[in-house]
């Protein structure tokens, strides 16, 4: 008890001093709860059904091949659903069936460009109508392949009533449908129209599967016994069975991706948090403790044993972390929800996905930020008890002690660690997956030189202080006397200079340097004068139109996708990663693309053949051989390897016939149209000319295709420059932190300074010469902490040398921290009672 009222007049006493500690915690516990909340997000994936609600079991496709989420639907084959019927206790099985549809305003069906079409809706068969349920408020159930029921709030939105024409534009062609009704369901619903379901079957890639079954149980049945039931009527591994909030997951099958991603990010996230949290903590609490260093060797005079201090200093830490991290996790849940949102609008992550942070993500953020403070407590109150007492007589604070041997020792720990995940990064990854081990040495090199900061101050300053002494006799002669004398307590103030420059830097220029790589690939594999596009895709048909063009050399079709090839039986999970898959028009693949044929020919891109990056080569993987390629809806084939292609480090890639990848995609649809001219036409002649080619189809230039991949390489970058936000928010709260308290604890040397003649402008100038110090040996580290990060990492991407990215990014990095550093300073040098009639 003693003790810890010690311990809670010393928190009053000080508060200024704690304030910097408090603040600290609170924000660990902030971003790490946060990141908590988004991992168990993920993992619990909960995306509420809407219009399949109705159903209590769902019977889908598996969205996943060994832990890696398929790129396309993977539907189920139709008489999946007749098995289904036959388990005992089901009701009723009800197939569905869905596919995009764009609605045309009528009057512009031939023209092109981005406003030609209207919103965007699912279709389904009509079956499947009573999943919401959807009733009919007029006219009649479809009956013929081009009838069409709408639902009302569309009916009222596009003003269309039964007997109307509904210009649509579905599987890639405009078409012309007749509304032969309109139905309403309960509740709010997303836009949807109904066919026939032969007419819904017709405009899948391959027909004669589903999405979804829904399963009803019969009378007595529970939900979770008939998906037993279900489990087991079907063979393992092939589809499927949820029950509760999991039913979204058949609905909107993306979801299943962005919540594995989101997974990914939040661990690293939340990681990476983590380490600067503790780091951060522990700076901040053992500069408070060094603050008090005369008050505890006050202590250790009067007879307070080490056990006692160290007791105090814990129990001190206590009572600043609890109410720290319940201050830091009282926000998390509102900017939890409001976090995931921006990334689901940036597409990170499903739209519907519900936001999940329960009692463990929250006690874990809290318990995280208690624990990082208790242990930085702990290493702080070890320096603490070493004070002699005969320091509580000094006229200020005493010689600051010897570096322990296990900082030390811990500081080169964490050095090898940093050299050994940079010899990783450049000499055994490629490409962008070298982030996973760049990113965590750049804080592995931050904390060992912020670790070994009082063994390398003092060399590091050498140079400054001297350039100092030169340029201004005076003050910079006693800046440089300070440093010299104190580069154990000048280390504490470079640190987060150091960490500021040095992680922000080496984050932003990963990622710039990705996005540059990452264009520079795209670039090379375009060869195409001219690319066609349009809003959800376009049917491979359109390149056979295309080609009859005036002034068109050759036309191919662009299909993209991921998928797997020549997974081994027992592989690791952590072993399997999808590929990129292109499918293109072998023979006009030499025209429309830039790859570099190193064995066979493009042009034997036809039926069941394929090319492969030459990086890939190898036994039983050369031209000539057969491999087993899961394409992303989970089907499998075997393909004959007819060409090698040489391809960007770390930026795979395999080719296929266009009509191949296309019906083993969701929508069966391309994304782009290549084309290439000849010289006699100019783009604008053939941008007139391609009008109508399909409906709201946009045609491009090469540079302008270019500039909109760059636009949205920065899109999809969005997470990665918050969370360098976040951890400069971060950095430069320990950085202010660290300035005040510095100047807080010199106030003794200031007044001295004073008592002996200096004015208060003298004093000034001096102190910002100190921090001018203080900015360039942390700009200098962080430098060093940057270039040792990312010289490997773009050697991984292929582009040695200095990382890509505008240069105004350093040095607007760089100024900030410094005008930050003596800024702060300076108002806190004003602020400081300086009266030459103390000195104590």
């Amino acid at each position: 008890m003693v003790t810890l009222g010690l311990a809670g007049r010393t928190l009053r006493a000080h508060v200024a001093s704690f304030v910097a500690s408090f603040l600290a915690l609170a924000l660990g516990a902030l971003l790490v709860t946060v990141c908590a909340g988004l991992l168990e997000t993920g993992i619990r994936s909960d995306i509420p059904p809407q219009r399949l609600r109705t159903a209590p079991v769902l019977v889908t496709g598996v969205q996943d091949y060994r832990g890696e989420a398929l790129a396309e639907r993977d539907r189920l084959p139709g008489r999946v659903a007749d098995q289904v019927a036959e388990v005992p206790g089901v009701a009723r099985a009800v197939t569905d069936v869905s596919f995009p549809v764009r609605v045309l305003r009528p009057g512009i069906r031939r023209q092109a460009g981005p406003l030609a079409g209207g919103p965007d809706v699912t279709g389904h068969g009509w079956s499947s109508a009573r999943l919401t349920p959807f009733r009919l408020v007029s006219g009649r159930a479809p009956t013929g392949p081009g009838d069409v029921v709408v639902d009302a709030a569309m009916a009222a939105r596009l003003h269309l009533a039964t007997g109307r024409a509904l210009p649509v534009l579905a599987d890639g062609k405009a078409v012309t449908l007749r509304v032969t009704g309109v139905a309403a369901a309960a509740g709010a619903q997303a836009p949807a129209v109904f066919v026939t379901d032969a007419r819904a079957q017709s405009l899948l890639p391959r027909p004669g599967r589903v999405d979804t079954v829904a399963v009803y149980p019969g009378p007595g049945v529970s939900a979770a016994g008939l998906a037993r039931r279900v489990g087991r009527a079907l063979p393992p591994g092939t589809a499927l069975v949820l029950t509760g909030a999991q039913r979204g997951r058949a609905e909107f099958p993306a979801a299943a991706g962005q919540s594995t991603d989101l997974i990914a990010l939040a661990s690293v996230s939340g990681g990476l948090m983590i380490l600067v949290a503790v780091f951060i903590v522990a700076s901040t609490l053992a500069l408070s403790v060094q603050l008090r260093r005369r008050q505890i060797a006050l202590l250790r005079a009067v007879g307070a044993t080490p056990a006692q201090l160290r007791r105090m200093v814990l129990a001190e830490t206590l009572l600043l972390a609890g109410p720290a991290a319940a201050a830091g996790v009282l926000p998390t849940w509102v900017a939890g929800r409001r976090l995931l949102a921006a990334l689901a609008e940036h597409g990170l992550a499903a739209s519907r996905l519900a936001y999940h942070q329960g009692a463990v993500a929250t006690v874990t953020g809290a318990a995280i930020a208690v624990v990082t403070g208790l242990v930085a407590a702990r290493v702080a109150a070890r320096e603490a008890i070493r004070v002699r007492p005969v320091e509580a007589l000094a006229a200020e604070d005493g010689p600051a002690p010897p570096v322990s041997r296990a900082r030390i020792a811990f500081g080169l720990l964490f050095l090898a660690g940093a050299v050994a995940l940079a010899l990783v990064t450049g000499l055994v990854f490629d490409g962008p997956v070298a982030a996973s081990t760049a990113a965590p040495s750049a804080m592995l090199w931050a904390i060992s030189l912020g670790l070994l900061g009082p063994v390398i101050a003092r060399p590091v300053l050498w140079l400054p202080a001297r350039i100092a002494a030169a340029l201004a006799p005076r003050a910079g002669h006693v800046a440089m006397l300070t440093v010299r004398s104190r580069s154990a307590r000048a280390a504490a103030m470079i640190t987060p200079v150091m960490l500021a420059t040095g992680l922000i830097c080496a984050l932003l220029y990963m990622q710039t340097a990705q996005q540059a790589a990452s264009g520079h690939a795209y670039a090379r594999q375009l060869r195409a004068d001219l690319v066609i596009s349009a809003p959800g895709g376009l049917s491979p048909s359109v390149a056979a139109t295309a080609a009859r063009l005036p002034g068109v050399r050759a036309v191919s079709p662009l299909v993209t996708s991921d998928g797997f090839v020549n997974v081994p039986r027992g592989a690791d999970p952590d072993d399997v990663n999808d590929i990129p898959l292109e499918g293109i028009s072998g023979a006009a693949a030499g025209q429309v693309t830039g790859f570099a044929v190193r064995t066979g020919s493009l042009a034997a891109l036809r039926g069941n053949a394929i090319a492969i990056p030459s990086d890939l080569e190898r036994p039983g993987r050369r031209r000539g051989d057969v491999v087993t390629l899961r394409f992303g809806d989970n089907a499998t084939a075997r393909l004959r390897i007819v060409a090698t292609v040489a391809t960007a480090r770390g930026y795979p890639v395999l080719l296929l016939p266009a009509p191949l990848l296309a019906a083993h995609t969701t929508t069966g649809l391309a994304s782009q149209v290549l084309v290439a001219t000849d010289g006699n036409v100019t783009a604008a002649a053939l941008q007139r000319a391609a009008r109508g080619v399909a409906p709201g189809a946009m045609v491009s230039g090469r540079p302008a295709v270019l500039t909109a991949f760059d636009a949205g390489q920065q899109s999809g970058a969005w997470v990665s420059y918050l969370l360098i936000a976040a951890l400069a928010a971060y950095t430069a709260v320990s950085l202010v932190n660290t300035t005040v308290a510095g100047i807080a604890r010199r106030r003794p040397q200031l007044r001295l300074l004073r008592l002996a003649g200096a004015s208060r402008r003298q004093m000034a100038r001096a102190m910002t010469i100190d921090a001018i110090l203080v900015s360039v040996a942390g700009i200098a580290l962080g430098t060093l902490v940057a270039l040792a990060t990312l010289l490997p990492f773009d050697r991984a991407l292929g582009t040695p040398g200095l990382p890509a990215g505008p240069r105004w990014i350093y040095l607007a990095v760089v100024g900030a921290a410094a005008v930050l550093t003596i800024g702060v300073t300076q108002v806190s040098t004003r602020l400081a009672s300086t009266s030459p009639g103390r000195t104590r």
